[in-house]
Order: structure tokens, then C-alpha cells, then sequence
């Protein structure tokens, strides 16, 4: 019986703290800013890739992150990668607008640590946005043809975490629904 004492004595007591940022881009999106680095080559994109998790990892102290680019999975297997021999750990995601409000209302959609890019692609597939339809002439992403309820819904039917991005600023929940459908989101 005082082994069994001692190992539980041994255990950590008390909480563990995270720090989480769920909201990260990547060089894909326009104002994604990543200095005089260049990522034209496979070899260059997988050293980005490393940078940027040692820069989230040792500079900031973020522990777990979420990948959400707007209708793009490009840079998370790149990013995925690098994580691995980091310690830190990637929640894929995506970022989604969806219809409700005077302009898309912007959702992240979260995964499973091991969900894949191309699982991640096929989600985005499956809300109607096939690859060559993710965004306008102009690069500014596609809001799915769904209402914000129904995307919530779609998340969670296939195993993620929807997040209200940005929920009181510009595209967010609280800016874009009013009344009733901002109570029902």
C-alpha cells in the first residue's frame, strides 16, 4: 500500500494549462505576412513550415493550433509536418463564411489532430466548393451556400468544432446576425 501512496504522490496535482491560438493562417492568404522568406519550392515551403512552428512554439509558448485558412488546405500538411518533432500539437481546420448576414459570417471549423489535408479538402468539398470554386476572380474566398445554423450543424455532423471567428468584429456572429438568428446560432 505505500508504493501505491507514493506513485499517486508522484502524479501532478492540480490543472494543466494550455495556451491555444484556434485562429492561424498561413502564406496562402493575401495578408499573411512572413517577411523576405521564399516559398516557391517544396524544400522552401517545408522551411517556412518549420520557422513558423518554432517561432508559435518557442517564441509565443503556444502549446496546440489551429489551421484555418479560408477554403484552403495548402500549407497544413507542410505545417502538420513540421509540428510533429515540435511538440506542437495542429488542430486542422478551415475558415468558412456562410450566409445570414449582410456579408458571409465566418466559421472555423476544427478537427482531430490526425485529420488529414485531403480530409480537410474533402469537408470543404462536401459544402458544395470544389477546388476550382473556393474563391472569386478577385481571390476572395466563396461563402458556402448554407445558412450559419446549417453549417454549425454540418461541422458537428462530421466530427468537428464549430467556432464563431471573429465573433464581434467584421464577418463575425455578432456583427452580422441580428435578433433571433443570432440567439439561434
Amino acid at each position: 500500500m505505500d508504493g501505491f501512496l507514493d506513485s499517486i504522490l508522484q502524479m501532478p496535482n492540480g490543472a494543466r494549462f494550455y495556451r491555444v491560438d484556434l485562429h492561424n493562417h498561413t502564406p496562402f492568404d493575401r495578408d499573411f505576412h512572413c517577411g523576405n522568406h521564399p516559398i516557391d519550392t517544396e524544400a522552401q515551403k517545408a522551411a517556412f513550415a518549420d520557422r513558423y512552428v518554432r517561432f508559435l512554439k518557442r517564441e509565443q509558448a503556444i502549446d496546440i493550433v489551429g489551421i484555418t485558412e479560408h477554403n484552403d488546405i495548402s500549407w497544413l500538411s507542410y505545417i502538420q509536418e513540421a509540428a510533429r518533432d515540435a511538440g506542437l500539437m495542429v488542430l486542422p481546420g478551415v475558415e468558412l463564411g456562410a450566409r445570414g448576414g449582410k456579408r458571409p459570417v465566418h466559421i472555423l471549423a476544427l478537427f482531430n489532430p490526425d485529420k488529414s489535408a485531403e480530409e480537410i479538402d474533402h469537408f470543404i468539398s462536401t459544402l458544395d466548393l470544389e477546388p476550382h470554386e473556393r474563391f472569386h476572380p478577385d481571390s476572395s474566398p466563396c461563402a458556402v451556400k448554407r445558412d450559419v445554423q446549417d453549417l454549425l450543424a454540418h461541422i458537428v455532423e462530421k466530427g468537428g468544432i464549430p467556432i464563431a471567428a471573429h465573433a464581434s468584429s467584421a464577418n463575425g456572429l455578432f456583427t452580422e446576425l441580428a435578433s433571433q438568428a443570432r440567439l439561434s446560432a
